[in-house]
């Protein structure tokens, strides 16, 4: 990809400021914080919602005592809860299945993230409501193409912000019981394929997911390594290259990009009915 250049990647400062935001600019939209700590929970009350958990890596779900943790300090600010959960191996599910099963007796009402089609069985099993994850989407991710976004003919610029939602894509997901899907706030912007359909959708900023693998570059262990000592806590890196404007951001098996739309232009997509705020890399 090229060369490190940076071994720190900021955090974004004073989150507490943007639920104001958008609950000022669209009043009835969902104001939600991933939270990277149970601890932050408390200091989280205005928010409208909290999201917790990981996306990306099976290493990084949270144990139970973790999930019992953060269903009682979401609780005590009356906040309902979304988990987010990563692609999962075989030998995982079962980790899974123990977070699923407690969620659906401790809070029957949360939403599970899905990004894995038999954690989505999970959810179905347990009886909890499943949201399909931005990795189980199609939107169009590679920053590559920014340079020469607007030189495209008008049809091709439509493709690049659609992520070719069908009518037979919607069917299928309502026939599992999905009603909303996650995005990311891409650079080249979104298209509203879902007024109409019955599916909500969220959309999450600042950092938009490029690609993830199961490899690591973090674990110690090598490529391909069977367990993980989470190296990925400490810190990510910035990578340059002439060909991706900004550069990427690698943290952990993903890589990311900081979107440049600002929040009122995030705001701005009438179809979006929640927006997800990352203050950090969201691994």
């Amino acid at each position: 990809m090229g060369m490190i250049v940076n071994v720190v990647i900021a955090t974004t400062r004073n989150p507490q400021k943007v639920p104001g935001l958008i609950n000022a600019a669209r009043p009835g939209c969902e104001a939600a914080l991933h939270a990277q700590t149970v601890a932050s929970i408390a200091s989280s009350e205005s928010w409208d919602r909290i999201y917790y958990g990981n996306e990306f890596c099976h290493y990084l779900m949270p144990s139970v005592e973790e999930l019992q943790d953060l269903v009682l300090e979401a609780g005590k600010i009356c906040r309902p809860l979304t988990l987010l959960t990563p692609p999962v191996g075989e030998d995982f599910l079962d980790r899974a299945e123990s977070l699923l099963s407690f969620l659906s007796e401790s809070l029957p009402d949360a939403e599970v993230v899905y990004n894995d089609w038999g954690v989505l069985r999970l959810c179905r099993q347990y009886g909890l409501k499943p949201v399909q994850g931005r990795l189980l989407n199609k939107q169009r991710r590679d920053p590559r193409i920014l340079p020469y976004f607007d030189e495209l003919p008008s049809g091709a610029q439509q493709r690049m912000r659609q992520m070719g939602l069908s009518k037979q894509a919607v069917s299928f997901l309502e026939g599992l019981g999905v009603s909303r899907v996650e995005l990311d706030v891409l650079d080249q912007g979104v298209e509203d394929e879902f007024t109409g359909t019955g599916i909500a959708v969220s959309l999450y900023w600042p950092y938009a997911v490029v690609t993830n693998t199961r490899d690591c570059v973090f674990n110690r262990g090598g490529l391909g390594a069977r367990s993980c000592a989470q190296e990925c806590r400490g810190g990510g890196y910035k990578l340059a290259h002439s060909s991706v404007p900004g550069g990427l951001l690698l943290k952990g098996n993903t890589q990311f990009y900081k979107s440049s739309r600002s929040i009122p232009e995030v705001l701005s997509y009438p179809f979006v009915t929640r927006f997800v705020f990352q203050p950090d890399l969201p691994i």
